[in-house]
């Protein structure tokens, strides 16, 4: 191919990953908002959905606009995470709908609620933003136009921020109330330091700095505080519309308010500055004895305890170590215990030298289906079990002498309490709870105290093994977590007074509530002996652990909803409170069957050069088990040259099944000498055809610290190529050309596995791990016998400083063209070849390579909101490589050099960082394909994609 003139982008955002569902019975909720598919069973969950998206599109249009089309949810049930997300390609939105166990980042609105308030937000701000250019992309390139559109225009904060702000607006919590959401930046603030608009919006390598949630709600907050709120689905419609075409947002906001968003950003940060000032003021804030030693750099510390000799058990995570178990003695310093394992709730109990705690696992094959089991650490043994599996266990904790383990069990959105023998997982103890239960802890042998989450409020319970319950806290708005119990008092975190503290209230049932911390910013995670208390204190990098005497303050509850939050003009205009307003309709559900109904054509791609002109489109099922793309090819340059191709995935069952059937018709200008040796000018055609059967098995899975995935494809291709006619030009006389009809069947076959370990922020590449690939083409019949086999291999390992790894790779590579040497193209040639030769085909290659990969700077800066450097590293490396060319000869290539690469994001889009190199190669041997037998090469290239 030449003259290559253009490539039509092709922005897929957010692709289906290979997560696929269990074989289960779906029901189907229509109402004229939603189409709601979920599990038999969850068709409460649905309603609720249904109903509040419902009241939202009829009464909470005012700052975001009219424009609506039905969304399709899908309720996912078998997971344990609690999440949800509105994406495009296609247009959809799924919910994960088990309920977190902390309340304090996410409010005591029930879960299912915020989901709905929440994720409808994103499907209003889309369907609202699809105006003017983006519009016209969805038009040109389907729904990854429509969502390229949306994001390059409208910032990330503004769509995450407004949704924060309607799920504070309309119901009594939201996260826009809670201190522990906007704790980092009110420790910032408290620091006197300024991060600048562009580190808050790309993040940081070396500082922990707010993300787009807390950021985009203070920024709209202050907003709606100042501006017409009604005026907001002006500014982002008309960014979207790119009616500026540069900075269209910051021009459109500041059009309407002589702010752009850097402005808008300092004044929000400079007013809340003055507003939490304020607060602490008022509240007489004290400042308390810290154990943990003081640096500089991102530190978290978790869940402090105890152990026999006084000493700190905590979890701690940086920037350059994955989460580990740590011990600090009372002059701060730190002994490395052990690794804790990839979970999605950090949460740990210490009793005994054990540790306990829980880690996320997947079905292998169904990674939509997936569990919390509990692990159990000996420090004494140094040796890590595992005590249950395929559960769904959270908050674990044992009794006084870690015979037991007192935990949650979410199933289905049901809570149990659990009494579990610590050394065989045996369940003692079952205690069904009506509601959502969270952090339970033993008051005695036979007694327990947890949290207890029902209609949007939160109080803590203590419960007999008989199921006798007793009220120990009033019911409130406000958020509550991280339960300890000593002797005859819980003592727990709370935002009672608008900053987090720590909390007493006695067993007893009294409903007392006593003050314990009176913190600057945040304390969390309370854990008491001999009458001191110890607490995580939120700061400006991270947090530490603090500790004080323990003296009671007596303290009574203000609900959440009555007090200044700065929010009022925000919550007016939105109407407020919304959940008793809601009318409750039985919407109609059906049993769904997902195969090949709803099937959306949902994105177009194009290719445009020289050579051929081509279309694709591509069409997806709800539950994205069955998906189909076609493909229409022009050859511009030939006379009615064109193709045609299908291809089809049926992923329901445990192999995936694939199909790819293409036909082209070629008919273009030649010359053909014919026996006399004289040349005729005419035209050659000819039909290609070729189908592709296939089988994929994706598995995937996590053990303990490493991500473990293996790709398995085996698939067959028939190509069939039709004896050439020749059109004499003069004559118009046909003629069969001989010996020009090919037919074959290619077999082939793959694997890809992995097992990596995970990475903290800093680790360019992973400090353990292996992957492996392999691939294998045969021909199987027909005239020609050919083979392709390649196999790329890597071994990850940590370097000689936390930040710093070494990867070494072995690949090799081999083709067979048979004796014809006709050039089938069984694979396109991939190989990595030692850096800084020039790539000449080759039957035959191998290479080794070292590489050693460091940090060099972290400078945090950026370019007129273009581009945003994060990362300088290197990377040190030597290639040792031979090579076979065409004709047989064999020859060494081999080298070493330096890579300095800028790691930058782009248009202030966190997830568009890109690695630009330079790299320098010094050649050992010499380059045979090289004329001038150069030593030193030199030259730049792109990384998109971190190991």
């Amino acid at each position: 191919m030449k003259n290559f003139i253009v490539i039509i982008f092709v922005l897929s955002l957010n692709a289906w990953s290979q997560n696929q569902h269990e074989p289960q019975h779906w029901e189907k909720l229509t109402s004229p908002q939603a189409t709601i598919i979920f599990k038999k069973g969850q068709e409460q969950d649905a309603q609720k959905i249904a109903n509040t998206i419902q009241y939202i599109q009829e009464n909470n249009n005012a700052s975001i606009g009219n424009h609506q089309q039905p969304i399709d949810i899908i309720l996912r049930g078998n997971t344990v995470e609690s999440n949800g997300f509105v994406t495009l390609s296609p247009f959809r939105s799924e919910f994960y709908n088990t309920a977190p166990q902390s309340f304090n980042s996410l409010g005591t609105t029930n879960w299912i609620s915020t989901l709905a308030i929440h994720e409808y937000r994103h499907v209003q701000q889309y369907l609202n933003h699809k105006k003017g250019l983006t519009k016209a992309l969805h038009y040109i390139f389907g729904d990854s136009g429509w969502g390229a559109g949306s994001i390059l225009a409208v910032p990330d904060w503004y769509f995450e921020g407004d949704a924060v702000v309607m799920e504070t607006a309309l119901t009594k919590s939201g996260r826009g109330r809670l201190p522990k959401f906007s704790s980092l930046q009110r420790a910032i603030s408290k620091s006197g330091t300024i991060y600048t608009y562009q580190k808050t919006r790309n993040g940081s390598y070396k500082d922990i700095t707010p993300n787009h949630y807390v950021t985009g709600y203070q920024m709209l907050n202050f907003y709606r505080n100042h501006f017409d709120a009604s005026k907001l689905d002006d500014i982002a419609g008309k960014a979207a519309a790119f009616k500026f075409p540069f900075y269209g947002f910051s021009q459109q906001l500041k059009k309407e308010t002589q702010l752009t968003t850097t402005d808008m950003y300092h004044a929000a940060l400079t007013e809340n500055k003055m507003k939490w000032k304020k607060q602490r003021n008022l509240l007489g804030v004290s400042d308390y004895n810290r154990i943990s030693k003081k640096n500089n750099r991102a530190t978290l510390y978790a869940f402090p305890q105890i152990d026999e000799r006084g000493n700190i058990i905590t979890l701690k995570t940086t920037f350059d170590e994955i989460s580990t178990f740590y011990k600090i003695n009372s002059k701060g310093e730190e002994t490395k215990i052990t690794t804790s394992v990839i979970n999605i709730d950090p949460y740990f109990s210490y009793q005994n030298n054990k540790l306990v705690y829980s880690g996320i696992q997947y079905h292998p094959r169904y990674n939509y289906t997936n569990y919390n089991n509990l692990y159990i650490y000996d420090i004494i043994t140094k040796k890590r079990k595992q005590l249950t599996h395929k559960k769904r266990y959270f908050s674990p904790s044992f009794n006084n002498d870690a015979s037991k383990i007192i935990a949650i069990e979410n199933d289905q959105n049901i809570s149990k309490i659990v009494v579990l023998n610590s050394r065989n997982g045996n369940t003692i103890t079952q205690l069904k709870v009506s509601g959502h239960a969270s952090r339970p802890q033993f008051i005695a042998e036979e007694v327990y105290a947890y949290l207890l989450h029902n209609d949007h409020q939160l109080a803590i319970f203590k419960i007999d093994q008989d199921g006798n319950k007793t009220q120990l806290s009033p019911w409130t708005n406000h958020s509550i977590d991280h339960i300890r119990v000593d002797q005859d008092f819980i003592y727990y975190s709370a935002s009672f007074n608008g900053i987090e503290n720590i909390y007493q209230t006695p067993v007893d049932g009294s409903q007392i509530i006593n003050q314990i911390t009176n913190v600057a910013v945040g304390a969390y995670q309370p854990i008491t002996k001999h009458n001191n208390i110890y607490f995580v204190e939120q700061t400006k990098n991270g947090n530490k652990i603090s500790f004080s005497k323990i003296s009671p303050i007596p303290f009574k509850i203000k609900e959440p909803i009555e007090m200044d939050w700065n929010n009022n003009k925000t919550v007016v205009f939105e109407n407020g409170y919304m959940l008793k307003k809601i009318k409750h309709t039985n919407f109609n559900t059906s049993t769904y069957t997902s195969s090949f109904k709803n099937l959306k054509l949902h994105d177009w791609s194009y290719r445009l050069d020289d050579e051929i002109i081509s279309t694709k489109a591509t069409a997806t099922n709800l539950l994205n088990d069955f998906s189909l793309s076609n493909e229409l090819s022009f050859y511009p340059n030939e006379i009615n040259s064109s193709g045609i191709g299908f291809s089809a995935s049926y992923k329901k069952w445990f192999p995936t099944l694939n199909l790819g059937i293409d036909y082209t018709r070629r008919n273009f200008n030649k010359s053909l000498e014919d026996q006399f040796g004289i040349l005729h000018e005419g035209n050659i055609a000819y039909n290609l055809f070729s189908v592709s059967p296939s089988l994929t098995i994706p598995l995937a899975q996590v053990k303990g610290n490493y991500v473990n995935n293996m790709y398995f494809n085996l698939g067959f291709k028939y190509y069939e190529k039709s004896t050439s006619t020749f059109t004499f030009r003069e004559t118009k006389q046909e003629t069969e050309v001989k010996n020009t009809s090919l037919h074959y069947g290619l077999c082939t076959m793959s694997i890809d596995a992995s097992s990596i370990r995970r990475k903290a922020k800093q680790h360019i590449s992973s400090h353990g791990g292996i992957s492996t690939k392999l691939e294998y083409n045969r021909t199987m019949f027909g005239a020609i016998n050919k083979y392709y086999f390649n196999t790329l291999n890597y071994i990850f390992l940590p370097g000689f400083i936390k930040s710093h790894n070494c990867f070494m790779s072995f690949a090799y590579r081999q083709i067979d063209q048979g004796k014809d040497r006709v050039n089938l193209n069984l694979n396109t040639d991939n190989f990595s070849y030692a850096r800084g030769f020039i790539i000449n085909p080759s039957l035959a290659a191998q290479k080794i390579s070292i590489n050693y990969q460091f940090p060099i700077v972290y400078p945090d800066f950026g370019v007129l909101g273009v581009s945003y450097f994060k990362r300088i590293r290197a990377n040190l490396f030597t290639d040792f490589s031979t090579i076979t060319d065409l004709q047989n000869n064999k020859s060494r290539q081999n080298s070493v050099g330096i890579e300095v690469i800028f790691d930058n994001t782009f248009f202030n889009i966190r997830q568009a960082e890109v690695g630009i190199g330079y790299r320098g190669s010094y050649l050992l041997t010499n380059d045979i394909g090289s004329t001038n037998h150069r030593k030193y090469v030199h030259g730049i290239f792109i990384s998109t994609a971190l190991f």
